[in-house]
């Protein structure tokens, strides 16, 4: 649950500091209207937050560096389809977070049958380095 919430808080992090980008562009181009300028920054963070977890295969930054990635309940990965639609839940992200802390289920999970796992790569990358040094490949 603590990997959960770290990685959120990530991710988080991580799409304010990308949203701020267009925020200086907008006002280096244009007259600065703090009302188009905070929408502008909201709308491209929510766009943002939406596709986070395509960046990795079902992982965004912040899973991948807690070593977390999501699964469909049967343990499949899900679908491009299914990952945006368990995302666009992150609007009412307060709420998603408390879910997170009572139940270890955001909306998103429950809407979309998925579930988020841990993740060990070192066994990942130690099964394909002893892969290829094994004698079947001869």
């Amino acid at each position: 649950m603590k990997k959960r919430i770290l990685a959120m808080f990530i991710d988080y992090l991580i799409v304010l500091l990308i949203s701020l980008i267009p925020l200086f562009v907008y006002a280096m181009v244009n007259d600065f209207n703090v009302f188009e300028a905070v929408n502008s920054i909201i709308s491209f963070s929510m766009f943002l937050l939406i596709l986070k977890d395509l960046l990795y295969k079902n992982a965004s930054i912040g899973k991948k560096i807690m070593k977390i990635e999501i699964r469909k309940k049967d343990n499949e990965f899900p679908s491009i389809t299914t990952v945006i639609l368990r995302n666009i839940t992150v609007i009412i992200w307060p709420l998603e977070c408390l879910l997170i802390l009572l139940k270890k289920d955001r909306i998103g999970d429950i809407i979309c049958d998925t579930k988020v796992i841990e993740v060990n790569n070192w066994v990942v990358i130690k099964t394909v380095k002893e892969y290829l040094y094994s004698n079947d490949l001869i």
